[in-house]
């Protein structure tokens, strides 16, 4: 037996959609808060249709730093990573949105808004956002522990 539903898609050729809310960490670096973007950043996201459902603010250190950038802690330059993330407060965030990782909006978006106000792309890049599923999941249970995922 065909349900109302079947039957409307079946007529119209209509195929529903459901889109994936799904989460990322963003990190607010020190550079965000000593140029006062911190509300330009939040707007920007909310305005892309991505929501802040958990948030603090603190400072990071080292020893986080080498876990979280383990992927370049090896590298010549990462001493300026870990000396300027140091320098000041970060907020971390929880940003849900959706389809936000497979579609690579979070992403595209901090990419943008990193073009539009950022110094450089190495070390002061305002944002950090988790690029995959594995590396959200991860990154939000490592600095959220309270909030496994």
């Amino acid at each position: 037996m065909i349900n109302k539903l079947q039957a409307f898609s079946q007529r119209a050729n209509y195929t529903p959609t459901f889109q994936a809310k799904e989460r990322v960490l963003m990190i607010e670096k020190p550079d965000v808060f000593e140029r006062k973007l911190e509300n330009t950043l939040e707007g920007f996201l909310k305005d892309n249709g991505m929501e802040i459902v958990a948030e603090k603010q603190r400072m990071l250190n080292p020893n986080e730093l080498r876990i979280h950038y383990a992927h370049v802690a090896d590298k010549s330059f990462y001493p300026q990573i870990e000396d300027y993330m140091t320098s000041g407060k970060s907020k971390l965030m929880i940003v849900e949105g959706e389809d936000i990782i497979s579609k690579g909006t979070a992403r595209k978006k901090t990419e943008a808004f990193r073009n539009i106000f950022a110094y450089n792309s190495m070390t002061k890049n305002l944002v950090h956002c988790s690029d995959s599923h594995e590396s959200a999941t991860e990154e939000i249970n490592r600095f959220f522990p309270e909030r496994k995922e």
